[in-house]
């Protein structure tokens, strides 16, 4: 009865150490395939970032519109940080009608910002108005009206007639005063001309010349 219940104690006992034996395999293997997985693929959190600090490559650029005077207007992706200067220089720079003054260049550019240049005020030339130059021509009618004086030495008789004063009959005396005692040396010697006196010299004496 004895050696019964000790071969019944001696079979509980391995059963125990093949179970213990069993677990502690497992525990082993747990470890192994932890550390496995630890070494092969990061955790991360659900929000996509990972646990070991660095952020996904999208999270470092923002987007940006850019419209206007600038060289090369459209969407740019700039880095956080970055002022609407790098966001202009990105899109080639200003063009020649930009009004630069207008636009804050040191402001910070946001994700989904709408940046636009706006133009300098077109100032159209003013048209130079050209008129056309007309030839005067001046007759001797024209004479009488504008400050040109008349040679008692060479004016025909039409044109002494334009005279103040100066009819048909004075006009043929002068000339005929000419022929006979050659040309006048000084306006007063219109006078010699019978029926000029005084008071018509003084109405011919600013519109004529020897």
């Amino acid at each position: 009865m004895i050696q019964f219940a000790g071969g019944v104690g001696m079979d509980k006992l391995k059963k125990r150490v093949a179970v213990i034996a069993f677990l502690a395999a497992l525990i082993v293997i747990g470890s192994f395939y932890g550390s496995w997985q630890n070494n092969v693929v990061p955790e991360s959190t659900s929000g996509g970032r990972q646990l070991d600090g660095s952020r996904p490559a999208s999270a470092d650029l923002v987007l940006v519109y850019i419209s206007g005077a600038v060289n090369n207007p459209g969407v740019y992706k700039l880095k956080p940080g970055s002022r609407i200067i790098d966001a202009i220089k990105t899109a080639g720079g200003l063009s020649g009608t930009a009004a630069g003054d207008k636009v804050n260049l040191a402001q910070l550019v946001k994700d989904g910002m709408h940046i636009h240049v706006p133009e300098k005020p077109s100032v159209k030339p003013a048209r130079a108005c050209v008129k056309p130059v007309k030839r005067v021509i001046v007759s001797s009618a024209d004479t009488a009206t504008m400050n040109v004086k008349i040679s008692i030495n060479t004016a025909d008789k039409t044109e002494l007639m334009k005279l103040p004063g100066i009819g048909p009959t004075l006009a043929g005396r002068i000339i005929t005063y000419r022929k006979e005692k050659g040309e006048f040396q000084v306006i007063d010697d219109v006078m010699k001309v019978v029926g000029i006196g005084e008071a018509k010299f003084k109405k011919l004496k600013d519109k004529i010349t020897i």
